[in-house]
């Protein structure tokens, strides 16, 4: 019987493609990351082309959390390593759809998904039924697909949508029991492209559309709580009170007061801070190892253990509850708190007094020269190497990332294998000497400064002022103008403050917000419309909450021009 429903539920998935995968265009225009402060008129916030989008394995794994309590964790193992990253330097999703692994992860997590959901107490109220005979049992399916079915799709199902997860009903019913109907027409509505897909505007090409109803309701919800709108905000977008500017604003403003906000302004900071090729920070820290002769306090994941890479990734998270409010924080609060946060994981690895058993501090750093999101262990770990520090990828995550500098790949003629440690005093003179030629010195002159701020913490995020007996040189004059003059920096502390100052950091983060909020690159002019919206934030007056809302009001995110 379970075949069967896995044969239907695939053709229907099939069918309702209709062939309208695509891939997305991969904007490379380097636009401007300074404050914009002139006229936008002479540009076009035209977005090129509208590829068809499909919600990312925590969206549709959040999705199922709230509205079926699911536990099973099926979408985010299944299809987290098809979240992928378009672009270094903008910081976007492009969520693989058209290829036969993520159309298999996709019906295989929808039939466990609700396999669970049927033996799930939480939901019993929901699929219970009074009536006894087949007639009255398939209108209480038809009752349950439509109420369900409204939420998981977001939007009110078709007389069609209805009957197609009635036929599958059917199909499992004939074969077994009315639970058996309800999970194989559960198991329809999980796997339908309605519910993994973004809903696509309408318009004509060539039009601004401006969005509404339960398009606007859907990327609201989802960019501000990382899954499906709730019932308040289905039915302000159903009635037309979303469509109106206050209204508009009322659900803006109810849900950034939802800790949910929080929760998904942390997931695009960990989007944001990851290494190259990663969709979030999380995923390079799950598979962490470091040399055991040089790094014997930490632990790799094993069959039997997460490993410290994921104890690491959790003090993340408790540090950026406290200081990526997006209400009330702001950059300075990210870059400059005086915080470490420590569990067994960190306080084991970096030397430090253990907390009580099972528990988590929120400690002042241990050290002056620690500050801020950049100092604390899982960022130190992410840009380490296995057997040292890696200056050179800690450079190269903040000008891309942070300041959205174009930086070209090395040669291909070029030789980056590094040079053997042993032969080097510490680990700057060993980077020093791998990038002297002159082919690499033109990229380096702007990477090792950055990366060499960093020297005081090891592969582990362990400070250090001493490597084998010799001292660490901090210091770096950097490629960014404080005063006319390239700031100079002895530290992460220093290099940090200068960072929170730097107006060129403020616009790329709202460059990189813009891009993850719309999953697409900005052309110049989409920046300079979007940028309009973000002064206040850009300026370095404002908390997160104003860089949010700029983009959420901008004409990029309501009404895009169709192509």
């Amino acid at each position: 019987m379970r075949l069967g429903i896995r044969w239907s539920v695939g053709l229907l998935l099939l069918a309702a493609c209709d062939a309208k995968i695509t891939t997305p265009p991969l904007i490379e225009e380097e636009v401007q990351s300074t404050p914009i402060t002139g006229p936008c008129s002479s540009v076009s916030p035209t977005i090129g082309a509208w590829p068809l989008q499909r919600l990312t394995s925590d969206q549709l794994q959040r999705t199922v959390d709230a509205i079926l309590h699911d536990t099973s964790h099926a979408y985010t193992e299944r299809l987290g390593s098809t979240d992928e990253v378009l672009n270094s330097r903008l910081r976007y999703f492009y969520a693989a759809s058209g290829n036969a692994v993520v159309a298999e992860g996709l019906v295989l997590a929808a039939e466990e998904v609700a396999e669970e959901a049927m033996a799930n107490p939480q939901l019993q109220a929901q699929l219970a039924c009074a009536a006894t005979d087949a007639a009255g049992q398939r209108l209480c399916a038809k009752t349950l697909v439509e109420s369900l079915g409204r939420k998981l799709w977001r939007r009110a199902l078709a007389p069609s949508d209805v009957n197609a997860m009635l036929a599958v009903y059917d199909l499992a019913r004939s074969g077994g029991s009315h639970a058996d109907g309800l999970q194989g027409a559960l198991h329809g509505l999980l796997a339908a492209p309605d519910f993994f897909f973004l809903q696509q505007p309408q318009g004509t090409s060539g039009a601004q559309a401006k969005l509404s109803g339960t398009v606007l309701a859907e990327r609201l919800a989802l960019t501000l709580w990382q899954e499906a709108p709730d019932e308040t905000l289905l039915a302000a977008a159903e009635t037309g009170a979303l469509d109106t500017a206050e209204g508009f604003d009322a659900q803006l403003t109810r849900l950034l007061a939802d800790p949910k906000a929080n929760r998904a302004f942390a997931a695009f900071l960990k989007h944001w801070l990851s290494p190259e090729k990663t969709s979030s920070i999380d995923f390079a820290l799950l598979s962490a190892t470091r040399q055991p002769a040089l790094y014997p306090k930490f632990a790799a994941p094993s069959p039997t253990s997460a490993g410290d890479g994921v104890a690491f990734t959790r003090a993340l998270d408790t540090y950026l509850e406290q200081n990526a409010i997006v209400r009330t924080s702001t950059l300075a609060d990210l870059l400059l708190a005086d915080q470490l946060v420590v569990n067994e994981a960190v306080a084991r690895n970096l030397n430090l007094p253990l907390p009580a058993a099972g528990t988590t501090d929120v400690r002042v750093s241990d050290h002056a020269r620690r500050r801020g999101v950049l100092g604390q262990p899982a960022l130190l770990t992410a840009f380490g190497r296995f057997e040292a520090s890696d200056p050179v990828h800690r450079g190269v995550m903040l000008l891309r990332q942070m300041m959205c500098r174009p930086l070209n790949p090395p040669d291909m003629m070029v030789n980056t294998t590094l040079p053997e440690a042993t032969q080097f005093k510490t680990t700057r003179d060993r980077f020093v000497t791998a990038t002297k030629d002159a082919a690499c010195a033109g990229c380096h002159a702007q990477i090792n400064p950055l990366g060499f701020s960093f020297e005081n913490f090891d592969a582990v995020g362990a400070f250090r002022d001493q490597e084998a007996g010799n001292p660490v040189d901090a210091t770096a004059t950097l490629p960014i103008l404080k005063n006319g003059v390239r700031a100079q920096v002895d530290g992460l502390a220093q290099l940090s403050a200068v960072l929170a100052a730097d107006p060129e950091v403020r616009a790329c983060l709202g460059k990189q917000f813009a891009a993850w909020a719309l999953r697409r690159g900005l052309t110049d002019g989409e920046y300079c419309s979007v940028s309009k919206h973000t002064l206040t934030f850009a300026e370095g007056a404002g908390a997160f909450v104003d860089l949010v809302r700029g983009v959420l009001t901008s004409t990029s995110f309501i009404q895009p021009q169709l192509p």
